[in-house]
């Protein structure tokens, strides 16, 4: 029913530009003298900075959000210096991803990023649900034994409470969805988070 929300992130870390980093110590240390905060900063080495690609899709197409993520990521790198204003993404370069619109159930569509195709598949509405290729399965069956995925799954079919708990955001996601996915051709229509 597209009425819940999916998402794929890359984080990496940028170095911090010399100023940034100056105002930086110069917050922390107001109170130091120019000779002291020198000296900070020669301790503190280089500075780096958390920066992300987000995004999000009303369908499960974490393939394909992976793959633009990706895809991104490379389109952000191939820019050159990073002080330069080609070395961010723009609007022109993002507008296929942000224009097209999805496919309806069954259905796929092609999204030009950069120099690649994006496929972007979403299955038809009475077939078993989108699946990497089996793999968010095999993923689930690696970390659950097969009498604790039975259990789960007798606890959705029933609209029990079920908290789910991993140390990898995307073990998480895969675990929850293939726990979906058992359900079919019923679906959980309560809180998922």
């Amino acid at each position: 029913d597209k009425s819940r929300m999916y998402g794929a992130c890359i984080v990496w870390y940028e170095p911090l530009p010399d100023g940034v980093v100056q105002a930086c110590v110069d917050e922390v240390m107001p109170e130091c003298d120019g000779v002291e905060r020198a000296a900070e900063r020669a301790l503190a080495g280089e500075l780096h900075a958390p920066e992300a690609i987000c995004l999000l899709s009303s369908a499960p197409i974490f393939e394909a959000l992976n793959s633009c993520c990706r895809q991104l990521f490379r389109m952000r790198l191939s820019g050159g210096d990073p002080a330069s204003t080609e070395y961010m993404l723009t609007e022109a370069s993002l507008r296929p991803l942000l224009t097209t619109p999805l496919p309806d159930y069954g259905g796929r569509v092609d999204v030009p990023l950069g120099n690649v195709s994006i496929h972007v598949v979403i299955p038809p509405a009475n077939e078993l649900p989108h699946t990497m290729a089996g793999r968010d399965f095999l993923l689930l069956f690696e970390c659950l034994d097969v009498s604790s995925v039975i259990v789960l799954w007798a606890l959705l079919l029933a609209e029990q409470k079920v908290l789910l708990q991993a140390r990898q955001t995307h073990v998480l996601t895969m675990a929850a969805e293939s726990l979906c996915a058992l359900l079919f051709p019923f679906s959980w229509q309560h809180v998922y988070i």
